[in-house]
């Protein structure tokens, strides 16, 4: 599919939602609990569309630095108990 297409493709899935990445410190404890482990989930992935990447609002142009070429998904993730949003992230 080209980028940028009129019809960019939407994939939705249903899933237990784990991130092994993000956690939040537990109190008296120098442990980290994992923010979602095993959360009920709809992720949904945008594809097709060009995202540029994050880079900060006021960063100068520089040309000693190669660009980050931009993404062409962006995934949001859904509590599917409760609809509230869990996070999103984009990579490829």
């Amino acid at each position: 599919m080209p980028l940028n297409s009129a019809s960019p493709q939407v994939v939705a899935k249903y899933t237990l939602f784990t991130d092994d990445n993000r956690g939040i410190e537990k109190p008296d404890n120098e442990e980290v609990a994992l923010a979602f482990q095993n959360v009920p989930a709809w992720v949904i992935t945008f594809c097709g569309q060009v995202i540029p990447p994050f880079s900060g609002k006021h960063e100068t142009k520089r040309a000693d630095i190669t660009p980050i070429p931009p993404s062409t998904e962006w995934t949001v993730v859904i509590n599917a108990e409760t609809g509230e949003y869990m996070e999103e992230f984009s990579f490829r």
